[in-house]
């Protein structure tokens, strides 16, 4: 299939601003704690971790444990059928040593914020490494996805299938860039919020969140600018009445039977000039946003459907 001029230099400036915005993390940066000796390559991995578990379906390795295996189809979704009848571990917070053990694993995966005060104990079962997804700026959390994704890759002998996988992604996401460009909508400002339980109350992703890192792949701007240990900060009420000018991305906590318009009917919502303007879309829960990199071209596909049906910015 041949392209006419116009797709063909937009399909280049979508490849172009995907390159250009991407920022390496370094892998070492991301190592919280590891064991001194660990297998080459591992070949049981019990992961701790959505985003772990994630990575080691990305690269063809499943875990043969995992924490919170039956909730992890409704909060991530991507590549489940890869880690059906994966072993259940116990939960995220509370591993469970014995599960754990039982699984004879050759190295277990955690997180830092999670499992530090664990990692002897863990040791003490098998070689552990325990991981930090926090990026050093000006880095995002996007592209700690990508290179934690090549470093768990290489610890089970697969780094080819990682990489295969992360060319994979980027050209996705340039694929969407590209369609933004096109439809004349490069350029918008992005704003993303987690829904929590209480009403109008939320999370605000932040300028080293996955999300802004897409953004930057897909030719838009990201508020807010600053940056958080964890990718996040609440979202004061005088944010939430200022959204102007932007496009907004509601991440729904709660299933598909309540509606974007059920979400928005309080009095704030109400003032909120993005919502006016017909510029506040809905993303389901499942499309995580503290994933690896296959939720991030998940995430690329949903932002980029909700902008090309948004109305044009006056």
């Amino acid at each position: 299939m041949s392209l006419s001029p116009r797709r063909r230099d937009v399909l280049g400036w979508g490849l172009a601003a995907a390159s250009l915005s991407a920022m390496p993390a370094r892998a070492a940066d991301l190592v919280f704690r590891r064991s001194s000796v660990l297998p080459e390559p591992a070949r049981r991995v019990v992961a701790l971790e959505f985003l772990l578990a994630e990575m080691l379906a990305a690269v063809g390795c499943p875990p043969v444990g995992m924490s919170d295996p039956a909730l992890y189809p409704g909060w991530i979704g991507v590549l489940s059928d890869r880690l059906e009848g994966v072993a259940d571990v116990g939960t995220r917070q509370q591993p469970s040593l014995e599960a754990i053990a039982r699984l004879k694993p050759d190295l277990i995966l955690g997180v830092s914020y999670r499992h530090a005060p664990l990692f002897d104990v863990f040791e003490s079962i098998a070689p552990t490494v325990l991981l930090d997804f926090a990026p050093v700026p000006p880095a995002t959390r996007l592209d700690s996805a990508f290179t934690l994704q090549t470093m768990i890759g290489g610890l089970v002998g697969h780094r080819a299938d990682a990489e295969r996988a992360e060319a994979e992604v980027s050209a996705g996401i340039a694929r969407d860039a590209a369609r933004l460009a096109e439809a004349g909508r490069s350029g918008r400002r992005l704003v993303v919020l987690q829904e929590l339980g209480g009403q109008d109350t939320y999370w605000v992703l932040t300028a080293d969140s996955l999300s802004a890192g897409l953004a930057a792949r897909l030719g838009l701007r990201f508020w807010p600018p600053d940056r958080s240990r964890e990718g996040v900060r609440p979202l004061t009420s005088e944010d939430l009445l200022a959204l102007d000018d932007c496009d907004v991305m509601l991440v729904s906590m709660t299933g598909p039977s309540v509606t974007l318009e059920a979400k928005t009917r309080s009095a704030a919502w109400r003032r909120v000039p993005a919502l006016r303007a017909g510029r506040v879309g809905l993303i389901e829960r499942n499309i995580w946003n503290f994933g690896g990199p296959a939720s991030a071209l998940r995430l690329s596909n949903r932002i980029t459907e909700v902008l090309l049906r948004a109305p044009a910015a006056g």
